[in-house]
C-alpha cells in the first residue's frame, strides 16, 4: 500500500500505473455515471499536455478550489461537462495564478493540503457551470451522513470511462477515522484537526488515484477536498482536507473574498 506522496512522486506513480496497465481513462471506485447539470461545480485540472491529473471545484467565477499537492502544475481547467475528453476547447480555460496554502508540507503525505487557482477570466455561469457552497467558519461537519464525491479518478477493477463519476460516501466521525487510519494500522498520519475521512462500511467505495483535489459535498455544500488514501483504493476510508477548519476557511476568504 502507498500514500499520495510529494507531487512529483504522485505523478510518476500515476504514469507508471497507466503505462503498465495500458489505461488512459479514469474513474472513482464503486461509482456511477454522473449526468449533465448534476455537479456543475466539478472541474478537471490539466497540465501543459492537457491531460487530466486532479479534480477541483468552482467556488466563484474566477476561483477554483483544489488540493495543495495538485496546485503546482495546473495550467488549464476543464469545466462545464461530465466528459473528460469532449474535444471542446470552449470548455477549457487557462490558469492565471496558482496559490498554495502557506503551511502546505508534503513528504510521505501532504499536510495543509489546500490550494486555489485563479482563472485568467471569469467563467460564465449557466446550467452547466455553477459554484459550490462552502461551509461557514466553525460549522460542524454532518458526521455519519452520506455525501457525494465526484471525480474522474482510477477505478479499482481497471475499467475505464470518460464520464464523470459520482459515489455516495459516509462522512465518518473522528473516532472512527482515528481508529481505522491511525490505531488499526499503527501510524499517526490522520489528523482530525485538519482532516476527516469518508468511505463505506464494506470498504468497496471511495477515492482513488487522480481523484485528488475533488469535492465531497452534502446538499450542495462542499465539506472536503480529496487529499490522500491507502492503496489499493477503498480498502480503508479516504482522507479529505477539512474545509470547516477555521484556519482553512479564513485563508480561502482572505485570498478570494469568498
Amino acid at each position: 500500500m502507498y500514500f499520495h506522496g510529494t507531487f512529483i512522486n504522485y505523478l510518476l506513480i500515476n504514469v507508471l500505473i497507466l503505462s503498465a496497465k495500458g489505461l488512459s481513462k479514469l474513474q472513482v471506485v464503486g461509482g456511477r455515471n454522473a449526468t449533465d447539470k448534476e455537479f456543475p461545480y466539478t472541474v478537471s485540472l490539466r497540465g501543459e499536455n492537457q491531460l487530466h491529473y486532479c479534480g477541483g471545484s468552482i467556488i466563484s467565477q474566477k476561483w477554483i478550489l483544489t488540493a495543495g499537492h495538485c496546485t503546482q502544475f495546473a495550467q488549464y481547467v476543464h469545466y462545464g461537462t461530465v466528459w473528460l475528453n469532449d474535444g471542446e476547447s470552449l470548455n477549457t480555460i487557462k490558469v492565471k495564478n496558482q496559490i498554495l496554502h502557506p503551511s502546505f508540507y508534503s513528504d510521505l503525505i501532504p499536510y495543509y493540503d489546500l490550494g486555489l487557482l485563479e482563472l485568467v477570466e471569469p467563467l460564465s455561469f449557466n446550467d452547466l457551470v455553477q459554484p459550490v457552497s462552502l461551509p461557514t467558519k466553525n460549522q460542524p461537519i454532518p458526521f455519519n451522513q452520506s455525501g457525494i464525491l465526484t471525480g474522474w479518478g482510477f477505478l479499482a477493477n481497471e475499467k475505464s470511462t470518460d464520464i464523470l463519476q459520482e459515489v455516495d460516501l459516509i462522512l465518518f466521525d473522528d473516532h472512527y477515522c482515528d481508529f481505522q487510519l491511525n490505531v488499526n494500522i499503527n501510524n499517526s498520519y490522520f489528523d482530525s484537526e485538519f482532516n476527516f475521512c469518508a468511505g463505506d462500511w464494506e470498504n468497496t467505495k471511495g477515492q482513488c488515484t487522480m481523484d485528488s483535489g475533488g469535492p465531497l459535498t452534502i446538499n450542495g455544500t462542499q465539506w472536503g477536498v480529496v487529499s490522500w488514501s491507502y492503496k489499493p483504493c477503498a480498502v480503508l476510508p479516504g482522507v479529505f482536507t477539512r474545509l470547516g477548519n477555521p484556519e482553512f476557511r479564513e485563508w480561502i476568504r482572505n485570498v478570494t473574498g469568498i
